[in-house]
């Protein structure tokens, strides 16, 4: 409980975990939501749906490599704020994308498939970041409690995602029985894409203060070397 309640008390960890999570709602409103405005909003067939789908995907494998190269030459927190950059413009262009405009819409997901890659290579590696400084500053390996909470916020933030945004779209009228014609299309739209923006400008403001930069962590890594330098010579 000691060991617990220290990690949690340090700004790395809170900062990460806190940015993680927020980002984490972000990305779960519109993937929740992504078929619904594909069918509605912007009416595409079930194979243009599933083109969209796989384009957004493979936009992901395709920028993890970019990311990683990208998080050698800057700091880790800079590149992953850049890359939520990026996803926030081309969510800011959803409102005005037309029905039928497969091709503006591609171009959305091209960039946000892309911006996805470093939602999953960046965060992790920053988290092993957080290892090591917990490594360093206690002399305990601390990785699989740190990582259990890494699992158990991401799941956290998938179910809240769920839980705000289908009551949501209730309330405001839209239901997925009805006509598209007798919808709320605008709501629809509007949480899709605007309500991701704003969450993510907060993520952003949180990992932007992330303290771990290249410089610290090489100090780190010093640290645990001379650390076991000392237990061997023990």
């Amino acid at each position: 409980m000691s060991a617990l309640k220290g990690i949690t008390k340090k700004e790395p960890f809170r900062l990460l975990l806190s940015g993680w999570f927020i980002n984490g709602l972000a990305n779960g409103i519109p993937a929740s939501l992504f078929i619904l405005y594909l069918k509605y909003v912007l009416g595409a067939n079930e194979l243009e749906r599933g083109l969209l789908t796989f384009t957004y995907f493979i936009a992901a494998i395709i920028g993890i490599p970019i990311w990683l190269k990208l998080s050698k030459i800057y700091e880790k927190n800079s590149v992953w704020v850049l890359a939520m950059s990026l996803a926030c413009i081309a969510f800011a262009f959803v409102p005005w994308v037309s029905k039928g405009d497969l091709y503006g819409f591609f171009l959305i997901t091209l960039v946000t498939g892309l911006t996805l890659g470093a939602d999953m290579i960046l965060p992790p590696s920053m988290q092993a970041d957080v290892a090591e400084f917990e490594l360093a500053r206690t002399g305990h390996d601390r990785t699989g409690l740190l990582f259990s909470f890494w699992s158990m916020i991401t799941k956290l933030a998938l179910a809240l995602s769920i839980l705000i945004t289908f009551p949501l779209l209730d309330a405001l009228g839209f239901q997925m029985t009805s006509l598209p014609e007798e919808n709320n299309l605008t709501a629809l739209a509007v949480i899709y894409s605007l309500v991701p923006v704003v969450l993510k400008l907060v993520a952003m403001l949180i990992i932007w203060k992330h303290p771990l930069n290249a410089e610290k962590q090489k100090e780190i890594r010093a640290k645990i070397r001379e650390s076991e330098v000392r237990k061997v010579e023990e």
